[in-house]
C-alpha cells in the first residue's frame, strides 16, 4: 500500500481493500448490462425535421443529443456540441436547414446486449459522449451518455464520491459536525 495516501480518515478503508480478494467491489460491475443504468429522456427524431424544432426539443428535455431516423432506422445523431461547431464554422438558417444535413451519419452504435464495459471502452477510444442502443433492426431503443456511466458509478460508489471535502486541496482538521 501507498503510505502516501493514508490518513486517518481513510486508513482503515485503504487497509481493508488492499488486497485484491478483500475488495469490495467485484469488477462485475462493468459487466452489467447498459439496461441496469438509470433510463434518461431520450430524442428521436426524423432526418428531416428542421433544427430549429430539434434544438427546441433538445432544450426542452434538458438533453444534449438526438437521434435521426429513417423509417424508424437510426441514420444519424446530432448533439449540442455538432450544432455548436456548425454554427461557428458553416453558419446555417436554423429554420431552413435539416437535421439530416448536420448529423454525424457514421455513428458508433452499442447493441442492446451491451455491457457497461463495453459502453465505457467505445466512449474512451472513440472520445464519444453518446452512444445509441439499437435492436438488431437498427432501430434506437435507447442512448447512453458519459452523465449516465458516472451516475451509475455514483450510486454504486456512494460513500467514496459523496465524502468529498469541497476542496480536495484543503482537508479540514477537524470533522464537520462535532
Amino acid at each position: 500500500m501507498d503510505e502516501r495516501y493514508v490518513d486517518e480518515a481513510n486508513e482503515e478503508y485503504l487497509i481493508s481493500v488492499s488486497g485484491k480478494e478483500s475488495w469490495p467491489i467485484s469488477e462485475a460491475i462493468f459487466e452489467r448490462p447498459l439496461t441496469e443504468l438509470k433510463k434518461r429522456p431520450w430524442l428521436v427524431l426524423d432526418a428531416s425535421e428542421k433544427i430549429v424544432n430539434a434544438a427546441r426539443q433538445m432544450v426542452s428535455k434538458g438533453i444534449g443529443s438526438c437521434l435521426a431516423t429513417r423509417d424508424g432506422v437510426l441514420v444519424g445523431i446530432l448533439t449540442e456540441r455538432d450544432l455548436v461547431n456548425k454554427m461557428v464554422n458553416h453558419p446555417f438558417n436554423p429554420r431552413e436547414t435539416t437535421v439530416e444535413q448536420l448529423m454525424v451519419r457514421d455513428v458508433v452504435t452499442v447493441p442492446a446486449s451491451a455491457t457497461v464495459a463495453y459502453a465505457i471502452h467505445e466512449m474512451a477510444s472513440g472520445g464519444y459522449r453518446h452512444l445509441p442502443i439499437l435492436d438488431p433492426d437498427r432501430r434506437p431503443v435507447g442512448i447512453v451518455s458519459v452523465r449516465d456511466i458516472v451516475d451509475y458509478l455514483a450510486v454504486i460508489f456512494p460513500h467514496k464520491i459523496l465524502t468529498q471535502p469541497p476542496d480536495p486541496e484543503k482537508i479540514p482538521p477537524t470533522r464537520e459536525g462535532g
